[in-house]
């Protein structure tokens, strides 16, 4: 298992402490239902979340109520 964090940042941020709950891998059998969690930490201005599968990023939008 690995985690991976990227960062991508606009000038003039500030965070103000680290994450407050970890992001962590999840791995689920195909149709399977997965919860994603994490609490990134408090910044000005505040932080947005995204989250990738394979490199791409995931459109929770799209995905509806599975």
């Amino acid at each position: 298992m690995h985690r991976k964090l990227s960062l991508f940042a606009e000038d003039n941020f500030v965070l103000r402490e680290e994450f407050r709950e970890v992001p962590l891998d999840v791995s689920v059998a195909s149709g399977g239902a997965a919860e994603l969690r994490c609490a990134p930490p408090r910044g000005h201005p505040p932080p947005t979340l995204s989250w990738t599968r394979n490199g791409h990023e995931i459109d929770f939008t799209s995905l509806g109520d599975r």
